[in-house]
């Protein structure tokens, strides 16, 4: 698979997930949520491989600004599948999944720090 296509994957996983809640609850409001949540947790695996993959390095764990958004998309999405599994949350997981979804797109685009070697970089750097 080509990492673009494997860059997209989530995004897709969570809105398809969300179409398939909001399709659900406009047919039906006792609508069952199984296959969305079933969809969302797929999601997330796929973006926490993802995304564990893109921040792990030889030295240790380098999270960019973008690897910082998708781990709280991350975070959102496995949240939501949890309390999906508590009870009835209605069109809520919907847009949390949509939200995860976007900040999955910028998983490993921003890797690694610039270093500044001369002094006073803080000043500079403002």
């Amino acid at each position: 698979m080509s990492p673009l296509l494997l860059r997209l994957l989530p995004i897709a996983l969570y809105a398809l997930a969300a179409l398939t809640l909001h399709r659900g609850l406009r047919t039906s409001p006792d609508h069952s949520p199984r296959i969305a949540a079933t969809l969302g947790a797929g999601a997330a695996i796929t973006h926490g491989i993802l995304l564990f993959g893109a921040i792990h390095s030889p030295n240790g764990t380098v999270l960019g600004i973008t690897d910082s958004a998708s781990l709280v998309g991350f975070v959102i999405a496995v949240t939501t599948v949890l309390a999906m599994a508590l009870g009835r949350l209605g069109v809520l997981p919907a847009v949390l999944f949509l939200l995860a979804g976007i900040l999955a797109t910028g998983t490993g685009l921003v890797s690694g720090f610039a270093e500044t070697p001369y002094p006073q970089w803080e000043v500079t750097a403002h």
